[in-house]
C-alpha cells in the first residue's frame, strides 16, 4: 500500500501519524514545496520579532521522518492529481504514484489586485521563508505598511513595531479583525495597536504601488493617502490551495469538499486542513475554518481512516486567539453577532479593560468574544463544542467570577471527569 501526503504542515504531520498510529508498515510519503522539516506557522511573527529562534521554530525533531518511516520529497510541491492512474505530478516534473493520498495543501495568499505591484517586491507572509527574507531587510527599512488587519497582519505589524519599524495597517473592512470581532472590541484592539505606535487605517485600501526598480516607496490609498513605504506586506488573507486538484473531478467549492471521515468524492483521496472544507457545527453548513487545532485532527482523522480504522471528525468552529500590545483575545463560534434571534449577555469593566461577550440561541451558547479576561474561555468554548444547556446558569456565564463551580453539581462534576 502506497499512501502519499501533500502537505507538510499541521495535517499533514498528523495524517502521517494516524497512518502510523493504525498501519506501521504502509510506504508513506510527504510531499512539500518548502524544502525544510515541519514548522510551527504561527511562530514566524515570533521569529521575525527575535522571539523565537530557529532551532525553536520546528515543529518536529530532526528524526521524526526517519522514526515513524515516512520518505519526504520536499522543495517541489504537487501540481497535478491524475485520479484515474493514481498518479500525483510534481512542480519539478516529477510523478509518484499512490494507492491511497491526503491532500493537505494548506492555503496559498490572496493578493488583491494592485495597480503596478507586479513591478516592485513584497512579502505575503504566510511561510518562514518570507520571514527570513524581511528579517534580513530590516536593517534598511524604516516605513512598512501592512495590508489586512486579521491576525496575520496584526502579529506582522506588532513585529515590525517592536524592531523599531514605523509601521501602518490599511484595513479594507470597517475595524480589525472583522471577521472575529464586534465593534467594541474589535475598537479596544485598535487601541491597543495604536498604544504601541502603530497606525491604523480602516475603510482603506491599497490600490496602487510606486518604486524604484524592484523597491517599493510608496502606497497609495484609496482615500487618496499616499503613505511613504520601503517594505510592503500583503496580509490580506488565505484561500485553499486547491490548484493541484484542478481537472481531476476532485469536488471544490470553496475548499475540497469531504464527509465526516474527510473523504472526497474519489474513493481512496482525502482532504484536511486549510484546503478542505468541512462541516461548520454551529453555522449548520461546510466551510473552510484555517485554523491550527482544526487542521491537525482532521489530518489525524483522515489519516485512520486511510489506515482502515473508522474514524469520525466531529466538525468544527470558528476560533481565534491573538495578543496585542499587552491586550489578549480570544474568540469563537458566531462572535460578530449584535442582534437579530439571538440573546447576548455582556460584562464590560472599564477600569480593567475587559470586556466578556456570550450570545446564545435557544439556550445554547453558539458565540464569545473575551478581552483581557481569558481565563475562562476554555469553559465557555467547551460548553460550545458538546452543545450544552445553559437555561438553568446562563445569567452567571458573562459574570466576572465565572467557573466551573457556577455550573451545576452534575454537569460540573461531569466536566471535571472529563478533564481528568
Amino acid at each position: 500500500m502506497k499512501t502519499v501526503i501533500l502537505g507538510n504542515s499541521a495535517a499533514a504531520v498528523a495524517g502521517a501519524l494516524g497512518v502510523r498510529a493504525s498501519d506501521t508498515k504502509c510506504e508513506l510519503t510527504i510531499i512539500s514545496p518548502e524544502p525544510c522539516s515541519a514548522y510551527s506557522r504561527p511562530l514566524i511573527t515570533y521569529y521575525l520579532a527575535g522571539k523565537v529562534s530557529e532551532e525553536k521554530m520546528y515543529y518536529r525533531s530532526d528524526d521524526f521522518y526517519v522514526t515513524h518511516g515516512i520518505k519526504t520529497l520536499l522543495g517541489s510541491g504537487a501540481a497535478r492529481i491524475d485520479t484515474q492512474q493514481r498518479i500525483v505530478e510534481l512542480e519539478n516534473a516529477r510523478t509518484v504514484d499512490f494507492d491511497k493520498l491526503l491532500i493537505a495543501t494548506g492555503g496559498a495568499p490572496f493578493v488583491p489586485p494592485i495597480d503596478d505591484l507586479s513591478t516592485v517586491d513584497y512579502f505575503t507572509f504566510t511561510t518562514w521563508d518570507d520571514a527570513r527574507k524581511v528579517k534580513e531587510l530590516i536593517p534598511d527599512v524604516h516605513n512598512a505598511v501592512v495590508l489586512g488587519g486579521g491576525l496575520i497582519g496584526l502579529k506582522v505589524a506588532e513585529a515590525l513595531n517592536q524592531l523599531h519599524v514605523k509601521t501602518t495597517i490599511v484595513e479594507l473592512a470597517d475595524r480589525v479583525l472583522n471577521p472575529a470581532l464586534d465593534t467594541r472590541a474589535s475598537s479596544m484592539m485598535r487601541e491597543a495597536l495604536e498604544n504601541t505606535g502603530i497606525e491604523v487605517r480602516t475603510a482603506d485600501t491599497v490600490v496602487s504601488v510606486e518604486g524604484e526598480g524592484r523597491q517599493i516607496t510608496r502606497a497609495n490609498l484609496r482615500s487618496g493617502e499616499a503613505l511613504p513605504c520601503d517594505l510592503l506586506i500583503v496580509a490580506v488573507g488565505v484561500v485553499p490551495n486547491v490548484a493541484p486538484v484542478a481537472g481531476s473531478g476532485i469536488a471544490v467549492n470553496r475548499g475540497i469538499l469531504v464527509d465526516d471521515h474527510m473523504r472526497t468524492n474519489i474513493e481512496g483521496i482525502y482532504a484536511a486542513g486549510d484546503v478542505a472544507e468541512g462541516t461548520d457545527t454551529l453555522m449548520g453548513s461546510t466551510r473552510v475554518i484555517p485554523i491550527w487545532p482544526s487542521a491537525y485532527q482532521q489530518g489525524y482523522t483522515a489519516g485512520r481512516n486511510i489506515a482502515g480504522t473508522d474514524m469520525k471528525f466531529p466538525g468544527h468552529f470558528a476560533m481565534n486567539s491573538v495578543e496585542v500590545g499587552g491586550t489578549s483575545l480570544i474568540s469563537v463560534g458566531l462572535s460578530t453577532i449584535e442582534q437579530g434571534d439571538y440573546e447576548i449577555l455582556v460584562s464590560v469593566d472599564d477600569r480593567k479593560n475587559e470586556y466578556r461577550k456570550i450570545v446564545l440561541k435557544n439556550d445554547l451558547i453558539v458565540g464569545a468574544i473575551f478581552v483581557n479576561a481569558i481565563d475562562r474561555a476554555g469553559i465557555i468554548t467547551g460548553l460550545i463544542r458538546d452543545r450544552i444547556n445553559v437555561k438553568n446558569f446562563k445569567d452567571a456565564l458573562a459574570d466576572n467570577d465565572f467557573g466551573y463551580i457556577s455550573l451545576p453539581k452534575r454537569l460540573r462534576k461531569s466536566r471535571l471527569q472529563t478533564l481528568g
